[in-house]
């Protein structure tokens, strides 16, 4: 690794797989060259990649040849001008070799982890994407005597994932297998969590918790089995004050709690989350003029997410007297703000149904990385 890469980043496959996130243009792996690298006679290679749309352009060479080619950057990885995975200018994700191109469509490229494999039989060069064949081309492609090195993550703000190299093309159900290995949301969270809650119980009074052994207490009627953020995702829906969640959150300094909320087109001013402690102040996560706000003791700090009838995921991160709110894995906003120590959180209901999904405490401050790497599993 050249320029000091991040290590360790939520990774796209199930389990506790990490990967590394590519950052400022000048971040790279370098690989050295072998005979399989130089990808002559039969070949597969594939990897995981996602972008970083909050740091994009920070380094990254985004010239056109004014047909979407960027030949000159944004290279997930290649060799040398031998061959290369890239994105071009309309976020499209083009494989090239010796001349020969295969493409997927415009705009594949976005921040949700993507597996891209490449298969040439010596008669078709096949690009898949996500476990389909996207392009397919027929060609006669030349030999690579080429000595350089593979380099991967140039001029390119991404995270990428179980990179390799075959010296066969791996039929189409191998690569369709490939992708149902991807990391759901739930295994994930809960392979970084303390506690996480799905809140996708068919019945109460127990809500289970996937990482822990703390469940949490459903009081009140609740709509069971409501429609998620994402496909395969249940929720749950508060309809009013006498219906609520609670959980034993025991959260200090630092700590970190995250979920998912469906923001209500018309929400009046109204307490999402709150969390009490052995004193008698505590926290909440409220609507408040229009603005998902969370409010201390002292102070308070007010998002910019408003009420537009979508799910949106929320991450808020305590530090010692410092609290950054996340929306959609992106930082929001932050501020000195001391809050208080709790041991149970407390989902309600009220004039407008609070509908939620995963709630997840950490007993530390989750990395803005972190953060980014959860709604992308979406």
């Amino acid at each position: 690794y050249l320029h000091g890469p991040a290590l360790g980043m939520p990774g796209a496959v199930s389990g506790s797989d990490t990967g590394v996130g590519f950052r400022n243009g000048a971040d790279r792996l370098e690989i050295p060259d072998s005979a399989p690298a130089r990808l002559n006679g039969l070949f597969t290679i594939e990897l995981w990649a996602k972008d970083q749309p909050d740091r994009a352009g920070s380094g990254a060479d985004d010239r056109d040849d004014g047909h979407g080619d960027s030949r000159r950057g944004r290279v997930l990885v290649g060799k040398d001008r031998e061959w290369q995975i890239r994105v071009t200018g309309d976020r499209a994700i083009r494989f090239d070799k010796a001349g020969v191109s295969v493409s997927s469509p415009p705009g594949a490229w976005d921040d949700r982890w993507h597996h891209i494999a490449v298969t040439y039989d010596q008669a078709a060069l096949v690009m898949y994407l996500d476990g389909h064949a996207v392009a397919t081309t027929t060609a006669a492609l030349a030999v690579s005597e080429s000595r350089a090195p593979v380099l991967a993550g140039r001029r390119i703000d991404s995270d990428l994932d179980e990179l390799a190299i075959y010296t066969q093309a791996l039929p189409p159900e191998r690569i369709g297998a490939r992708w149902a290995l991807r990391a759901s949301y739930a295994a994930a969270v809960a392979a970084q969590a303390t506690h996480l809650w799905p809140l996708d119980d068919t019945a109460g009074p127990r809500a289970r918790d996937l990482a822990g052994t703390q469940p949490g207490t459903y009081a009140g009627t609740p709509l069971f089995g409501a429609p998620g953020p994402f496909a395969g995702a249940g929720a749950v829906s508060l309809d009013d004050s006498t219906d609520s969640v609670a959980v034993p959150g025991a959260l200090s300094a630092p700590s970190s709690v995250e979920l998912w909320l469906l923001a209500p087109e018309g929400q009046g001013d109204q307490t999402v989350l709150a969390g009490s402690g052995p004193g008698a102040a505590g926290w909440s996560m409220r609507w408040r003029h229009g603005r998902l706000t969370l409010d201390a003791p002292q102070a308070s700090v007010a998002s910019g997410l408003r009420p537009d009838g979508r799910w949106h995921h929320i991450a808020v991160v305590i530090e010692d007297r410092r609290v950054t709110l996340f929306i959609d894995g992106a930082r929001d906003r932050s501020r000195h703000l001391e809050v208080p120590a709790t041991d149970t959180l407390t989902i309600t209901g009220g004039t407008t149904p609070v509908t939620v999904a995963y709630l997840a405490v950490y007993a530390r401050a989750l990395r803005a990385e972190e953060v980014a790497g959860h709604w992308a599993l979406r």
